[in-house]
């Protein structure tokens, strides 16, 4: 819940105390009467649905309400918005705006509303009158006042207006900067607030509705890499983020090409510095002096700011917002929010100022780290509900330091060892291919040690494969090189078999060619182990995979490895182990933010979803993929994770009902030109049969995944085929198709394939014993979805058997075990339309008791009787086959309801 109780509840001669879950009927019924209108039309203020819903209900119940946040947050667009639909609902809104010009003028405020009777112009000398012209504002019984921009009212337009509010007990809404507190007059004066007010905190905007916000104000989609910039730099500020957008699109930094919004170069533009100094305009010189100190700087610690300002000057910054504390392990960190500071100093044409500045701080910090070695060695921080804006720059002022440090290194001598790092940053960075292409031609490849030369020629042969689109070059070009590399050779051996792998057919002699002896050395036994990993994961021989990592680990460490560390996870989720599968992928998710490594996030996090998905919890997945998307374009090659990831994002759209959003994340997975990966959800064709299900199209989509599942078991990609022919057999009954999915499942063996053959098997012969058994392997494989899916199908068997008592007790089966999971929700029908045919009276009533309204509160608020909402609840579970409110508020809060 965004809000947080200020004042414990007081009781009143006018009202009894209430508390804020369940606060008694409401004052004039406004936020029930229209609740489906409410639900249709509230898109003004993308992201904060919530805080409007919860805002809306604490005005009605009579309370008052506070509206913090940073300059740009969109307080005002979020107050105008309330406005709005308070008065599309019956209610009187007056509306005070604080204006700061005006503020050293006594009752400005007031007289600027219009509702003063003088009409000549002047302020009324009287405060009485002034309070008689607001409280005649605010006679009507239901009426509500809005105070915009609290921190810059005159003092005495602030004491007219709380007077007024006590004596009329009328519920007001403000909106102030996060760092003022709401019991003192806009300036100094101590102005006590006893009654019930709660705070809805306009905090920064998840990825994915800034997103949302910056497709909608430029009327198309935006690249990842772009996007990813634009949040970082703005925090996550909706009104930072729009200016970063407007000034960048009229200097022609960003344009639209080929449909999509990219940005071309620095997101940065003069115009943006009056917004900025907007927000330091309340700093004195020395606080000022503080920031672009920090800013310069980039992350640091608390004991090397405690060294470079004091005490006194950080706690300020903080209490202002500029400041946010970050804990790393043990160290504590320091970041400026919003991040477009950082721009604005590095960028501020004060030459004078800067040396000044930059000679106190190499002073000041004598004797510490580089700024760019700070950044270097700065983990991330832990991670916060909010975090993904502060996590996405830690890695964008990382790779910036990177690419800077690599750059300087490789043009002071283009050998091969230095284009490697530099090739790495630079494409971590999103860089030009231009200038990747520039960097491997200028590179002298035939210098430096063997190793080095290998890493090169590896680099060169991704590049041509994955970039000129010429795979058999690429092959040609490593078979030539390596026998020029003595031992290190082997690392071009083992990259060729990878990229055959990926692109290709898995060599059926990868066994010899991939052999490790114990006199190699360990970079050379670290590239056959990771190509032995990927070939034995793809086939399915997991036990062998786990094996080889035992080797990796003894040798060098988990960290040391995070490649081969996701493998790992696979390995466990094709042996039937989900739970060990998704504990490792999250440790190793939280070990590479720690590191900063967003490669290594996202291959973990790529194989966590999967483990998720498999079990149908969507929720967590999102949340995964928004922080990993938020990050920017994952490596371009190979595209197996990038492609995962999407297609994830692909199919929970489709499964949401979300068609837009499901056809272009599809697309996406089209435009991806390579071919697919070997391992599951490397397939470009998931996200397409998905949509295509979710249409009603079935056997186009079973159709689609065969095809393509027969592709993959000729290249030897098993374990990813033998996924997809028992879908599409899921998807679509064919018996011929059954059989053949059957047997390649008992040839791989392992708990998530044979439970799912289990189920299919028991489905097709119609055999309510045999689907309750499935259920039991399902569940441990971790297909909790699907288990559920089984018992249903038991208990439906079991009904047309007319054995009542047994079907009863599948039915309790599923609640039990649904209670269990509680609150998450699972999809539990992968492959059917989402769209569940209620009509618009049974969408209201299962609002409401998602909402948490019992019959009788329901009957009430849409004014029916308890009987019609009862025959209403007794319909709505038959259509969407629950037995349980809890349930009903699953399906609504998952949106899978149309």
């Amino acid at each position: 819940m965004p809000f947080e109780e200020l004042h414990p509840a007081r009781s009143c001669p006018h009202r009894p105390p209430r508390t804020p879950q369940h606060p008694g009927p409401p004052r004039n019924r406004i936020a029930y009467q229209q609740g489906n209108a409410m639900k249709k039309t509230n898109r003004g203020v993308v992201g904060r649905d919530n805080e409007l819903a919860t805002t809306i209900s604490f005005l009605d119940h009579g309370a008052s309400v506070h509206v913090i946040g940073a300059r740009g947050s969109g307080r005002s667009a979020f107050l105008k918005l309330v406005g709005d639909r308070l008065r599309a609902l019956g209610s009187s809104v007056a509306t005070i705006r604080g204006n700061a010009a005006l503020r050293q003028y006594p009752l400005a405020a007031v007289h600027l509303t219009g509702v003063l009777p003088n009409g000549d112009g002047r302020l009324p000398a009287s405060m009485t009158a002034a309070a008689d012209g607001l409280a005649k504002a605010l006679r009507a019984p239901s009426s509500v006042l809005i105070v915009d921009d609290w921190d810059d009212l005159d003092e005495t337009s602030w004491g007219v207006i709380d007077t007024v509010r006590r004596s009329t007990d009328t519920p007001m809404i403000i909106s102030r900067l996060r760092s003022r507190a709401p019991r003192h007059a806009p300036h100094t004066v101590a102005v006590p607030t006893a009654e019930h007010s709660y705070v809805i905190d306009m905090s920064p905007l998840t990825y994915e509705a800034l997103e949302s916000v910056v497709r909608s104000h430029l009327g198309g989609d935006v690249d990842t890499h772009t996007m990813s910039r634009i949040f970082a730099k703005s925090g996550g500020v909706v009104g930072l983020a729009l200016h970063i957008v407007d000034a960048a699109t009229r200097d022609g930094a960003l344009a639209e090409r080929g449909g999509v919004w990219q940005a071309g170069g620095s997101l940065w533009s003069r115009s943006l510095r009056g917004v900025v100094e907007a927000h330091l305009a309340d700093l004195d010189d020395a606080a000022r002096d503080a920031l672009e100190m920090i800013s310069l700087v980039g992350i640091l610690d608390v004991e090397a700011a405690r060294r470079l300002v004091d005490w006194q000057a950080l706690e300020m910054l903080e209490a202002q917002g500029f400041l946010r504390v970050v804990r790393s392990g043990s160290r504590q960190l320091l970041t400026i929010v919003p991040p477009l500071l950082v721009e604005y100093f590095r960028h501020e044409p004060v030459a004078v100022r800067r040396l000044r500045l930059t000679a106190q701080i190499g002073e000041r910090l004598a004797g510490d780290e580089s700024a760019t070695e700070m950044l270097s060695a700065t983990t991330a921080p832990a991670v916060e509900p909010d975090g993904d804006a502060v996590f996405v720059r830690l890695i964008q002022e990382r790779v910036r330091a990177r690419t800077l440090v690599t750059r300087a290194a490789w043009e002071a001598d283009p050998v091969a060892e230095t284009a490697i790092d530099y090739l790495a940053a630079l494409v971590r960075a999103d860089a030009p291919v231009e200038t990747l292409r520039e960097v491997l031609h200028r590179t002298d490849a035939t210098s430096g040690t063997p190793h080095a030369r290998a890493r090169f020629a590896v680099a060169v042969a991704n590049a041509t494969a994955y970039i000129d689109r010429n795979v058999d070059a690429a092959l040609r070009g490593l078979r030539q090189i390596a026998p020029d590399l003595g031992v290190h050779g082997l690392i071009v051996e083992a990259a060729e078999v990878t990229l055959s792998a990926h692109t290709g057919e898995i060599p059926e002699d990868f066994a010899a060619r991939l052999a490790v002896r114990e006199e190699y050395p360990v970079d050379v036994k670290l590239a056959l182990w990771e190509a032995q990993m990927i070939v034995l994961v793809s086939l399915g021989r997991f036990t062998d995979a786990r094996r080889v990592y035992r080797d990796v680990e003894a040798a060098v460490g988990r960290q040391q490895a995070p490649a081969m560390s996701a493998l790992v996870a696979l390995a466990l989720l094709g042996e039937g182990d989900p739970d060990a599968a998704l504990t490792w992928s999250m440790r190793g998710v939280d070990e590479a933010r720690d590191l900063l490594d967003i490669d290594a996030a996202r291959a973990h996090g790529a194989m966590a979803a999967l483990c998720m998905m498999m079990a149908g919890d969507y929720q967590p997945v999102e949340q995964l993929l928004e922080t990993l998307t938020a990050a920017g374009n994952p490596l371009p090659f190979p595209s197996g994770v990038s492609m995962m990831l999407t297609n994830f994002g692909a199919v929970i759209a489709s499964r949401r009902g979300d068609a837009p959003a499901a056809e272009r994340l599809t697309a996406q997975v089209s435009g991806m030109r390579d071919r697919p990966g070997p391992l599951p959800g490397q397939a470009s064709v998931w996200a397409e049969a998905q949509l295509l299900a979710t249409q009603g199209e079935h056997r186009r989509a079973a159709d689609l995944i065969w095809e393509e599942s027969e592709q993959l078991w000729s290249r030897g990609a098993r374990f990813s085929s033998a996924l997809g022919f028992l879908a599409s057999v899921e998807i679509h009954d064919d018996k011929d198709r059954l059989a053949v999915a059957l047997e390649r499942a008992a040839e791989i063996g392992g708990g998530l394939l044979l439970s799912h053959a289990e189920f299919l098997e028991a489905r097709a012969a119609e055999d309510p014993d045999a689907l309750v058994s499935a259920f039991d392997s399902l569940r441990a494989a971790g297909r909790k979805g699907l288990a559920i899916t089984a018992l249903r199908l038991a208990s439906e068997m079991y009904v047309s058997r007319g054995d009542a008592r047994r079907a009863a007790a599948m039915e309790a089966r599923v609640e039990a075990f649904a209670e269990s999971l509680a609150p998450r929700w699972l999809d539990t029908v992968r492959y059917v339309s989402t769209a569940v045919p209620l009509t618009d009276r049974e969408l209201e009533v299962a609002r409401l008791v998602a909402q948490g309204l019992s019959n009788p509160e329901v009957a009430d608020s849409l004014v029916l009787s308890v009987r019609t909402v009862e025959s209403h609840m007794n319909r709505i579970m038959r259509k969407l086959k629950v037995s349980s409110r809890q349930a009903v508020k699953w399906y609504i809060e998952s949106r899978v309801i149309a």
